[in-house]
């Protein structure tokens, strides 16, 4: 019986200590994050996408009013759509959600910390060069991938056609 007490009692003080972050350390550790950027860059990404889908409705050669009148509400409801959904009275929450799940409060003490020191900030700043960087390295071993894969690719629909 003291065993179980003892094992009862210990898993209860390690959740009490594997606490949730609160509401300020999940802000402290958002701003730290550079929150903020993120989240306009990213609508920045939406809205050119959103302009550039509008663009394209736009140039229908044979616009008739209708159309027009059509293509201004939509852009209207998408523009109000991408303002709403990207606000960071939106989102914010959401990213508080997301990081208090996963991490203890100790946990994102420990990282705030880390984003808030000189290297950290570094961290922050080289976030948008690491991620092109990245990117155009996957981009690379796609195309590589693909160009590997064509010879198969081939013979695969050769297969397909003689099957018919």
């Amino acid at each position: 019986m003291r065993k179980l007490l003892l094992v009862l009692l210990t898993a209860i003080s390690t959740a009490a200590m594997a606490q949730q972050p609160t509401p300020q350390t999940l802000d402290r550790f958002l701003n730290a994050y550079q929150f903020e950027p993120i989240r306009e860059s990213w609508a920045f990404k939406l809205d050119r996408d959103a302009k550039a889908e509008i663009a394209k409705w736009s140039a229908i050669p044979a616009m008739t009013p209708q159309l027009r009148s059509a293509v201004d509400q939509y852009q209207a409801a998408a523009s109000a759509e991408l303002q709403r959904q990207m606000s960071s009275a939106n989102l914010r929450p959401r990213y508080a959600v997301i990081f208090g799940t996963d991490f203890t409060e100790q946990e994102m003490l420990e990282i705030t910390r880390f984003y808030e020191s000189p290297a950290g900030k570094a961290s922050v700043a080289k976030r948008p060069q690491l991620a092109a960087l990245i990117q155009q390295q996957l981009a690379a071993i796609a195309a590589e991938m693909d160009a590997n894969l064509n010879g198969a690719r081939l013979q695969l629909e050769e297969a397909a056609r003689k099957s018919k």
